[in-house]
């Protein structure tokens, strides 16, 4: 039986540990939305997907429809979103995406929007930040 391989551009907004050498992932996608996936083995030594599926990672993914939950079966990293120097930005909105999307549902113009504002994000000065860290912390407690 063959399985439609979908190929599509994903944040990786958590990941957890699930049996003994698997990972279970929560990630933001362009064509798919918010999805649940499982990596087989990502967590032994000779993985070949353990450094692309790093918590807080762009990454383009191959994902294959489970009967419960999607599952990769490739990846490559664009872009490790961690390194940014005022990365706690980042976190609050990637924790805010987790919160309030529900479900499969596509939603490119978010997912380019939240990319661009992450572009932004590497540019801009340090006074810029200040603020929008306050914006943002009022906008995560009026939730």
């Amino acid at each position: 039986m063959s399985h439609h391989i979908y190929q599509t551009d994903g944040f990786i907004l958590k990941g957890r540990e699930a049996k003994d050498a698997n990972r279970f992932f929560t990630i933001f996608t362009k064509d798919l939305g918010l999805i649940g996936a499982s990596a087989q083995g990502v967590r032994l030594l000779k993985s070949k997907l353990r450094y692309s599926l790093q918590d807080f990672s762009l990454v383009h993914l191959s994902l294959v429809r489970g009967r419960e939950v999607w599952r990769i079966t490739s990846a490559g990293k664009i872009d490790d979103i961690s390194k940014i120097e005022n990365f706690s930005v980042v976190a609050r909105i990637f924790s805010l995406l987790d919160r309030l999307l529900a479900g499969e549902e596509k939603n490119a113009d978010l997912f380019d929007f939240v990319l661009s504002f992450i572009l932004f994000i590497k540019k801009i000065a340090y006074q810029t930040l200040v603020i929008l860290k306050i914006m943002l912390a009022i906008l995560t407690m009026m939730i």
